[in-house]
């Protein structure tokens, strides 16, 4: 069965036991995607006393919360495009969602350096990641700060124009974080469903560093959940073994623990054919 979160999501499912809710947003927490799932039981509650009772009250806390979390990310976003610092923001993932933190990439040291008063200012949590010293890494799979900012787009994020990942790095953002936490998260899911990439422009940079593995995981996984979003798939050594682990996940409730192999590959460099 598929797991009833993702439904509400999907607008597949719609809750009606009080009990239920309320385990369903605990899960929806853990998940990353709390704000996300209120926002749609809230669209779902017209009529139901018992759900739009719980659905409410926790909408208004969170959504003061987003609020409160844009100002200060935008004060601090816009101090740093005032001060001239070559900084990405990375990890922020296009759906409704409450950040926790704002991940931080500086294209040197020196950057950072020059960045540290004004994080150490900051109302929110700043994630920061600096070349040489923490870069953003999932397993063994790197990609080179270079690589990133020869690709940037510029995004309006919280009122102010900075630097992000191209489309088609967030994919491979996304999928990095899977394999530095060992899980799929419903959160990771949902940012990779609502990126519009060039699967051109996707498709070789996948062998490049070391991914084809978990985009294949995440391509059947997609598949069996009855969602289209990849229309191509790489041909890989270990690609049954990959293709019957998503179908057992997919009848799981996330999040989902990544196959060893998606690892195992990472970290070994082995070639798709």
């Amino acid at each position: 069965m598929v797991d009833r979160l993702l439904l509400i999501l999907l607008n597949k499912y719609v809750p009606k036991d009080p009990l239920e809710i309320e385990h369903l947003l605990r899960r929806a927490k853990a998940n990353r995607v709390e704000y996300f799932t209120l926002l749609k039981l809230s669209n779902l509650a017209k009529g139901n006393n018992s759900m739009s009772k719980i659905v409410k009250e926790r909408f208004e806390q969170l959504g003061m919360k987003k609020a409160e979390y844009a100002l200060h990310a935008n004060k601090l976003l816009s101090s740093l495009v005032r001060q001239g610092i070559d900084f990405m923001v990375i990890k922020e993932a296009n759906y409704p969602h409450v950040s926790v933190d704002l991940d931080l990439l500086f294209k040197t040291y020196h950057e950072f350096d020059r960045s540290l008063p004004h994080l150490k200012r900051s109302k929110i949590h700043v994630d920061p990641h600096v070349p040489g010293i923490r870069e953003f890494k999932g397993a063994y799979a790197k990609i080179p700060v270079d690589d990133l900012w020869s690709r940037s787009v510029f995004r309006e994020l919280y009122g102010v124009k900075v630097r992000v990942p191209c489309p088609e790095d967030q994919v491979l953002i996304h999928l990095t974080h899977c394999i530095k936490h060992r899980e799929i998260q419903l959160g990771d899911l949902i940012a990779i469903l609502n990126v519009r990439f060039d699967e051109k422009k996707l498709r070789p940079l996948i062998n490049r560093y070391r991914l084809p593995a978990m985009y294949s995981f995440v391509y059947y996984l997609l598949r069996y959940l009855g969602i289209r979003k990849f229309n191509f798939n790489l041909m890989t050594p270990y690609g049954l073994l990959l293709r019957l682990q998503a179908k057992r996940a997919a009848n799981s409730c996330f999040p989902l623990k990544i196959p060893f192999i998606c690892v195992a590959t990472t970290a070994c460099h082995l070639p798709s054919l």
